[in-house]
Parts: structure tokens; C-alpha cells; sequence
């Protein structure tokens, strides 16, 4: 067990952000759960084009508005 939290601590991408591996890994899960969700609204939109029709711009909004946020939290 050791060895792997060693591991763990030595990621530099998580030094920089100053987060934890399990923070960084449900943080990026979430992002990605969310864009597989759009994916299959937009695939739907494009079939039926009444359907969802802000799905893109709603989803580029959420994620512009969290990156911003986690940049915020950097600073």
C-alpha cells in the first residue's frame, strides 16, 4: 500500500494543480460522464433536429463556467 500512495504523490500534473488523485480522478469523471451524456444528445439532435436543440452551447457553458472555477481555486 505503501508503494502505491508513494506512486500517487509523485503525478506533477497534481502538484501543479495542488489536488488530491482521488479529487482529480471524480472530478474528471464527472467532465467526462457529462460530454458522453451530450454526445448522445447530439446524436439524437441530429436525427431529430427539434430535440435538444442547445445541448452544445449548454454543455460548453457548464464546462467553460467549471474550468473557470477550477482556475480560480488555482490562483
Amino acid at each position: 500500500m505503501d508503494k502505491l500512495n508513494e506512486k500517487l504523490k509523485n503525478f506533477k500534473h497534481l502538484e501543479e494543480k495542488e489536488m488530491s488523485y482521488t479529487n482529480h480522478a471524480f472530478g474528471a469523471f464527472k467532465i467526462s460522464f457529462k460530454m458522453m451524456c451530450t454526445s448522445i444528445k447530439l446524436i439524437v439532435h441530429g436525427l431529430y433536429p427539434d430535440k435538444f436543440e442547445t445541448a452544445a452551447t449548454d454543455f460548453n457553458d457548464e464546462l467553460t463556467q467549471t474550468l473557470n472555477e477550477m482556475k480560480k481555486k488555482d490562483n
